[in-house]
């Protein structure tokens, strides 16, 4: 035979498990015991009911006794039900005729069939009270189930819309930015343009300025001999450079005043 080994790691696992099972049993031990004590406040809750409905009924009977016992013996209706007075009751019945007798359970007859007419008459006007009341509140439950339906339907077409405006919104933003990021790559490629353009204005209007002292350092001499013609020519040479020098500065200004006004917006 196998040998089996039990650890002492398994002892507190077992008492855990048992203090578990232990905690169960009062707590459903609870329950139970709760639940009975909710059982018998029902019962007697009926019990009261039933009470409340009997004495209804009671003093129904006693409106119908009320009402028909100018067909009955009087002495009959206003005896209580002792046993000395059933005993009474019974030796009146002796000394009367059988005709009597006949006539009595008839009349008892007469009044259980028009009582329980009564009864009848009472619980068909409530059971319609009842289905009325039932009909209504169907009427009503199915109002509140079409408008809850509506305000689904309405709620599902809000979503939906939200969801494509978000959707709308989404693509929108990404758009805008990838439109700002190409602006971005513009603005930067036109600045670096502008700036080399502006380097190379400035390097020209320097090479211009050269050339104009070393172009004036050299006809000096001819604006000054007596040849009007090489004066003239000379001349309108300088005049030119002069210009051209203006002009390029122009130029370079602009362009500064232009890259500002870019920056600002």
């Amino acid at each position: 035979m196998d040998r089996y080994v039990v650890t002492n790691d398994c002892i507190p696992e077992i008492v855990k498990h048992s203090k578990i099972n232990e905690n169960s049993a009062q707590f459903f031990r609870r329950k139970n015991f709760l639940n009975g004590l909710q059982n018998a406040l029902n019962i007697l809750n009926g019990l009261e009911r039933c009470l409340q409905k009997t004495g209804k009924y009671e003093k129904k009977l006693l409106k119908c006794k009320s009402s028909h016992s100018h067909t009955h013996n009087n002495d009959w209706w206003e005896s209580e039900p002792s046993e000395g007075k059933e005993t009474k009751v019974l030796n009146a019945d002796k000394t009367t005729s059988s005709r009597n007798q006949v006539d009595l359970a008839e009349s008892w007859s007469t009044m259980s069939i028009v009582c329980l007419q009564y009864q009848y008459e009472e619980l068909s006007k409530r059971y319609e009270a009842l289905l009325q009341a039932y009909d209504e509140r169907c009427g009503a439950l199915s109002e509140r189930e079409r408008a809850v339906a509506r305000l689904l339907g309405r709620t599902d077409r809000m979503r939906a819309q939200l969801v494509h405006a978000h959707q709308a919104l989404l693509t929108v933003g990404d758009k805008y930015l990838m439109l700002r990021g190409k602006k971005m790559m513009q603005k930067k490629w036109y600045e670096e343009r502008l700036e080399a353009l502006k380097r190379l204005l400035q390097e020209i209007t320097f090479e211009a300025e050269r050339a104009e002292f070393e172009l004036n350092s050299q006809t000096k001499d001819s604006a000054e001999s007596e040849d009007v013609d090489t004066s003239l020519l000379v001349s309108e040479i300088s005049r030119c450079n002069s210009l051209f020098l203006e002009n390029l500065r122009l130029k370079t200004e602009l362009e500064g005043v232009s890259m500002q006004h870019y920056d600002t917006y």
